[in-house]
């Protein structure tokens, strides 16, 4: 039986398709030192926050899922650096309209206001 994602990538016409990408958060490794759980920002990014982030590209191997860290390449990290700035990195896959869909969604949390 086909599944839906052999079918996607089945080619067309005779034009094979982009591979699909999967997005999975990096989680954060525990440092005894500081005694906090930790990201290598590469030093784009200069304070904690809960929204600091990195995503990880994988392929569509439904193992990649099941696994406790992603391994695969960080296509996109945000995280704070000062009062109200943050910064965005991303590589391809990531469209510039994509990354910034991403960052903008995880900074506003709120899903109604009062008025």
């Amino acid at each position: 039986m086909e599944t839906l994602v052999d079918s996607y990538l089945a080619s067309k016409n005779g034009v094979p398709r982009m591979p699909i990408v999967a997005l999975k958060n990096k989680r954060p490794k525990y440092d005894e030192r500081i005694k906090a759980h930790t990201l290598d920002f590469n030093g784009r990014v200069t304070e904690g926050s809960t929204k600091n982030f990195q995503l990880c590209a994988s392929g569509v191997d439904p193992s990649d899922f099941d696994k406790d860290d992603a391994d695969g390449a960080v296509v996109l990290q945000f995280g704070k650096c000062g009062t109200n700035t943050f910064a965005l990195d991303f590589s391809w896959p990531m469209s510039p309209m994509q990354a910034f869909a991403i960052a903008l969604s995880s900074i506003d949390t709120k899903l109604c206001y009062v008025l």
